[in-house]
């Protein structure tokens, strides 16, 4: 910056403090440059999967252009979401423009190529995804990195930002970039900075950013983002003679990095989408490259990659974006079943048998199981993570060329190279693991088979039945009567997710009328294993399999049955497995059968899980304990209930019931055991838990009738528990047996009437009734207690001004809770942020009741009765839905 543009601010700055007369005009005789922008309708650009909730742009009624070093250079008005902002310092290096409304930021957005002077300079419409890159970019120069701003931009998506905790994605991202140009310097010998690769693809970018701010839809967007890949390839290869291998490896060395970083943590499954997609383009330009003017294997090639962009955008779970992964590779390498593949194609024009190609290619894929295996050793080092994507090429086309010999021309051990390499792109054991016994890909096991003894011998065969007997627990059986449907399959199949988050299919299986079976294959298995079965290729029904370590020698564990709660039982653990971060006892104390059917007949189960994932941080917080070790202490319970469930199957709903009961007294001791926490101090947490999994329902839901109305039925059942009717009629016992009978028997009935709801009217007329038997102001049993104490005018009016308060702390409370879901939600759901304003509340309100207990004890006559009349409150409290 001149000194006379210093001047300029400097003076201008003092006018707007002390209010000079006429305008300040910039300094004329020098060149100054433009920024012309706009606010995004919704949270970002760049899409892969739909891990995220497509949010609403930001508000914003101006713009500010800030340096990183937090100097302002500019301002200007926002007219109908666009900006421009004229008279601007020349920027030879990167800067934000920041978004405010009413004075606050909202938004930012990195203008990562500075802003030329004479020119006009386009800004990345600012959003979400905007705003998360510019934080990273500030925290990684803040740190001391070089930083190539347009890598950072590539690593970073909508669904990432919206996903991913803030510093562990700026490290992710700054990882990438690290990784992507030491195999891009592998290949060539060249020594890479972050400004070269920059500048070598800056001309592309602008172009990018160009198109972003003409986009007028999701189309329009991925359009731009297609077109920039193909041109940013060209560009790196003209300006770094980095040829199309060598850019496939970089890409899928970056992405490895990137999701690797991630890996166990939030934001996990939206980077290894992000990671796939982006190394899929770069491998797609290289096997069109190879298949030159052969229209048949451009066709195959082309047909396999766009079914994989396909899927990946779709994706909901890790095990989507591995799902997609895996077709992707048999799509092009072949697996039984698949049809005609790229490889099989130009292996018939090439005259090479099936048979010769098999056993180079078990030798090949052998390679990046090492690789992976010295990839996990070198815990993040991103340099050495593209140095050894760099050398993983080497050595599998040197290994098919050995094999193959003269059997194979140059192009098709290239070719075959490219799916083997395309294969190890993803940081979890896919290529190998993925496919079955025989198949093209390696045999079926688990990390460490061969050492010792198998757990499971082969043979042995699981059994399912499907939609039979009772689910755990009912809920409200008429509300979602309507919605059942009957569940049909054709196929079954195993699913395995490691400690490590990483899920494969394991065995495939069938279903006999009503009954899924699916054969175990030998291997040890140390993590989560879930039984689906599908119908034209979708999950229609699921269970989580009880240990299958602990299983009688010899026998294979007995399954409980596959109904809608049990199914999104497992969806919920084989997403949140992924991710690290569900205890899968408490998802069986959350979820019963009304709440899952709806989910699954509304399509929000991931909305549920969200909910579950909210609740459980609130529960742990609750009890403040350690939530690994909760988890720890309800394995026991979980796999006892499953076993029972298998049993109670045949005996109907009354044996699924009791199951349940011992299940949550059994669950209920373990926590105390392991953490201290009472009944009372978990009955609390759980209220508490209840509450904000129905607030989180509703908030994501956007009120849908029938799964608000279940998820409502859920609180209201949760909250009412035995804990909390004991400890009414210890309270009550003062007053007499007929106050404490009538209290347990509110409880009883209103659990009667939710099972018997017909519809979302009737589970809130059910907690009115609930509400109006304890708390009415005319006949409830609180308003008895108060008449009951003969109460002096004095002592009266101190009582209900209690009361009163303690009616205000309850709508204060509910209105704390929509609140807390709100702050959380920013296109998806904050699950930590929601978790503590959601304790926050409960704190505020316990704070009010216990203030308003004090008051009422201290009126002459109603010592005994004023924690039965503030129970009686805070027991209602979040069992009425609104």
């Amino acid at each position: 910056m001149t000194k006379r543009w210093i001047e300029y601010m400097v003076v201008g700055a003092a006018c707007a403090a002390t209010g000079c007369e006429g305008a300040l005009e910039p300094p004329t005789g020098e060149a100054t440059a433009t920024l012309e922008g706009r606010i995004d309708a919704d949270s970002g650009n760049q899409h892969s999967g739909v891990f995220a909730v497509r949010g609403p742009g930001i508000a914003a009624d101006s713009v500010v252009a800030i340096t990183v070093d937090s100097e302002v250079i500019g301002e200007a008005e926002v007219r109908d979401g666009l900006f421009r902002l004229d008279d601007l310092p020349p920027m030879a290096e990167p800067f934000f423009v920041e978004a405010r409304s009413a004075g606050e930021a909202t938004g930012r957005a990195l203008v990562a190529l500075g802003a030329p002077e004479g020119e006009l300079t386009r800004v990345m419409p600012i959003s979400a995804e905007t705003t998360a890159e510019a934080e990273a970019f500030a925290a990684l120069r803040a740190a001391g990195e070089a930083v190539d701003p347009i890598a950072l931009t590539l690593a970073i998506s909508h669904e990432l930002a919206a996903t991913a905790d803030a510093q562990a994605m700026a490290a992710a991202a700054g990882a990438a970039q690290v990784a992507e140009r030491a195999a891009l310097a592998a290949h060539g010998g060249m020594q890479l900075t972050a400004d070269a690769m920059a500048e070598a693809r800056a001309r592309a970018f602008e172009r990018l950013v160009e198109a972003l701010h003409g986009a007028e839809s999701e189309a329009d967007e991925a359009a731009a983002w297609a077109d920039f890949h193909g041109e940013a390839a060209l560009a790196l290869q003209a300006a770094l003679q980095a040829d199309a291998e060598a850019r496939a490896d970089a890409a899928a060395a970056a992405g490895f990095a990137l999701s690797g970083a991630l890996e166990g943590q939030a934001g996990f499954a939206a980077a290894i989408a992000l990671a796939g997609e982006t190394s899929a383009r770069a491998e797609q330009a290289v096997i069109d490259a190879i298949a030159g003017g052969d229209a048949g294997l451009r066709a195959a090639a082309d047909g396999a990659f766009e079914a994989y962009f396909q899927a990946v955008a779709g994706a909901r779970t890790v095990a989507d974006v591995q799902a997609a992964h895996d077709g992707l590779i048999a799509a092009l390498a072949g697996a039984e079943g698949q049809g005609a593949s790229l490889i099989e194609l130009a292996a018939e024009r090439e005259g090479i048998a099936l048979s010769a190609i098999e056993s180079a290619w078990m030798a090949a894929t052998q390679i990046t199981v090492d690789t992976r295996a010295a990839l996990a050793a070198q815990a993040g080092d991103a340099a050495l993570t593209g140095e050894l994507y760099a050398g993983l090429r080497a050595r599998v086309h040197g290994e098919l060329s050995a094999t193959l010999g003269l059997l194979a021309s140059p192009a098709f051990v290239e070719m075959l190279t490219e799916v083997v390499v395309a294969g190890a792109v993803l940081p979890s054991p896919t290529l190998v693991e993925g496919a079955g016994e025989g198949e093209v890909g390696g045999e079926v096991g688990g990390e460490g088979e061969g050492e010792g003894e198998p757990v499971i011998e082969p043979g042995l065969v699981l059994e399912a039945v499907i939609e039979g007997g009772a689910a755990a627990q009912a809920g409200a059986e008429a509300l979602v009567d309507d919605l059942r449907a009957r569940v049909e399959g054709d196929a079954a199949r195993l699913v395995a997710v490691a400690a490590d988050g990483r899920a494969r299919i394991i065995a495939e299986g069938e279903v006999v009328g009503e009954m899924a079976q699916v054969e175990l294959p030998a291997g040890a298995f140390d993590g989560l294993v879930v039984l689906q079965v599908l119908a034209e290729g979708e999950v229609v029904a699921a269970t989580v399999v009880p240990e299958l370590s602990g299983a009688p020698e010899g026998e294979a564990p007995a399954l409980p049955p596959m109904s809608a709660e049990s199914t999104v039982e497992a969806l919920v653990a084989l997403q949140a497995a992924a991710e690290g971060h569900l205890d899968l006892a408490f998802a069986q104390r959350m979820i019963d059968d009304a709440t899952a059917t709806a989910a699954m007949a509304e399509g929000e189960i991931e909305a549920l899980g969200m909910a579950l994932w909210t609740a459980q941080s609130t529960f742990i917080d609750g009890v403040q304990a350690d939530g690994e070790r909760v988890a720890e202490t309800g394995a026991d319970a979980s796999a006892r209930l499953m076993a029972e469930m298998a049993v109670a199957a045949a005996s109907g709903q009354a044996a699924a019931a009791e199951a349940q009961a011992r299940f949550e007294a059994q669950l209920q001791a373990s926590i105390t055991a392991a953490t201290g926490a009472g009944e009372q101090a978990q009955a609390d947490a759980m209220a508490e838990a209840s509450a904000a999994f129905a607030a989180t329902v509703d908030a994501l839901t956007e009120g849908r009738a029938q799964i608000t109305a279940a998820a409502a039925e859920a609180q209201a059942r949760l909250t009412a528990s035995a804990q909390v009717a004991a400890e009414l009629q210890a309270e009550l016992q003062a007053e007499g047996r007929a106050h404490a009978d009538a209290a347990a028997a509110a409880f009883e009935e209103h659990a009667d009437a939710i099972r018997a709801a017909a519809d979302p009217a009737a589970v809130v007329a059910a907690g009115a009734e609930l509400r109006a038997t304890l708390v009415g102001e005319v006949d409830g049993i609180a308003a008895e207690l108060v008449a009951a104490a003969r109460l002096d005018v004095i002592s009266r009016a101190v009582v209900e001004g209690a009361i009163e308060a303690i009616e205000q702390a309850e709508g204060r409370l509910q209105g704390q809770l929509e609140l807390a879901v709100a702050l959380g939600f920013d296109g998806r759901l904050n699950i930590d942020e929601t978790a503590e304003a959601t304790a926050a509340a409960f704190a505020d309100f316990d704070a009010r009741v216990q203030a308003a207990v004090e008051t009422m004890a201290r009126a002459p006559g109603f010592e005994g009765q004023a924690q039965a009349v503030a129970a009686l409150w805070t027991a209602t409290s979040v069992t009425a839905p609104e």
